[in-house]
């Protein structure tokens, strides 16, 4: 549904983004992450398409900028943060399905891995799985770790544990962006230490001080940046052309295919999606908002929930390939799909309803009269 323009005078491109409330650029890029990460999964290291292990990066990023846009929004909205609500919304998106789908993997265990090495480590690390901490504890060492992909889930939760707090408790502007700098800085050089062998402790010592992720830092930067007038005027000169979109799209695709490590492989996958998010009429927006993109980003959390076991599904037809990562993607979407029907969605409207919350007085959409945004820009909240 597009944005409906009224009588007024025309908003600056600041006002018009602070007007935005779906950003729909992002559904096509949390699609194309998610089928990227399924032919990782299914194809492996070795795969020229598929090898290069970054594409969690792409969701974090997405997951940042949305998480604390919304945040910010709702501090200026409601003259405050509510950092419970906050939760409750996030535990009733997220909890249900993911603790349902564990508990598949508890059954399929159960009946088809006793007795295997796998099944073993899988009892094992199901107190972390259960607890969001399977980033600290679950060690990916291992030919098979059944459930692994949880840990990318575990790192986003363990952060918005924090983030949110900070927001809210910060007495000036610039100290959230501090916060993020600082630990986006120490993050950065624990790893080189580590990486290096000139910091020496144990693999979950090692996990712990390491955890917090650097794209979705970078992504919380860009909102808090694209936030703020004086931010917005930076990140707009550079990030705001009509070409920008494609231009940064087509240079991360670059630095995928050659490997180009972090963090300037994450820089990159923040500079998409800001220029895809800061102005309504970027070039290749309606590639990436096309519909069947805009559906598969719309179900990415189901995707990214069930793909594995798509995937085993897969390995056991008389598949390989190509042939096995597209079979692998149609059952993955019929899972999904079904989950998002019959399951999200009357959760999503259960969530929606007990988070109303009174503007504050004199509040108005920075947009004026001008823009009239058409729909909610979600909480965040798909794959990650």
């Amino acid at each position: 549904m597009a944005a409906t323009a009224t009588a007024g005078p025309p908003a600056t491109p600041h006002q018009a983004f602070r007007g935005i409330r779906y950003f729909d650029t992002l559904d096509g890029l949390r699609a194309l992450a998610i089928l990227f990460v399924i032919g990782h999964h299914a194809l492996g290291l070795e795969s020229r398409v598929f090898g290069y292990p970054i594409h969690f990066a792409l969701f974090f990023a997405i997951s940042g900028f949305l998480i604390t846009t919304l945040l910010l929004r709702e501090r200026e909205k409601y003259g405050d943060i509510s950092p419970r609500r906050f939760f409750i919304r996030r535990a009733i998106r997220l909890y249900p399905l993911y603790y349902a789908v564990l508990a598949m993997y508890v059954v399929l265990v159960w009946t088809m891995e006793s007795g295997t090495e796998a099944g073993a480590a899988f009892w094992r690390n199901l107190p972390a799985y259960l607890t969001f901490t399977a980033n600290w504890f679950v060690s990916l060492d291992a030919s098979r770790v059944i459930f692994y992909f949880a840990w990318s889930l575990a790192a986003q939760e363990q952060f918005y544990l924090v983030w949110p707090w900070i927001i809210k408790k910060s007495r000036r502007k610039w100290m959230p962006a501090a916060f993020l700098a600082v630990v986006f800085a120490v993050d950065l050089l624990l790893e080189k230490l580590i990486g290096a062998g000139v910091l020496r402790m144990g693999g979950t010592a090692a996990r712990i001080v390491t955890s917090p992720s650097a794209p979705i830092l970078v992504g919380c930067a860009l909102a808090y940046a694209l936030h703020w007038a004086q931010g917005f005027n930076a990140v707009y000169a550079v990030l705001g052309q009509r070409w920008s979109l494609p231009a940064a799209f087509v240079a991360m695709s670059a630095a995928y295919a050659l490997h180009v490590p972090n963090p300037w492989m994450t820089l990159l996958i923040a500079a998409v999606v800001g220029a895809g998010c800061i102005r309504p009429d970027a070039g290749l927006k309606g590639a990436l908002s096309n519909r069947v993109l805009a559906y598969l980003g719309s179900i990415s959390y189901g995707l990214y929930l069930m793909h594995m076991l798509a995937i085993n599904v897969t390995r056991r037809l008389p598949l390989s390939g190509w042939g096995m990562y597209l079979v692998a993607v149609a059952i993955s979407v019929v899972a999904a799909s079904v989950s998002y029907r019959y399951f999200e969605t009357p959760l999503q409207a259960f969530k929606d309803r007990i988070a109303g919350r009174r503007p504050a007085p004199g509040w108005q959409n920075p947009a004026g009269p001008a823009v009239v945004p058409a729909a909610p820009s979600g909480d965040g909240t798909a794959a990650a």
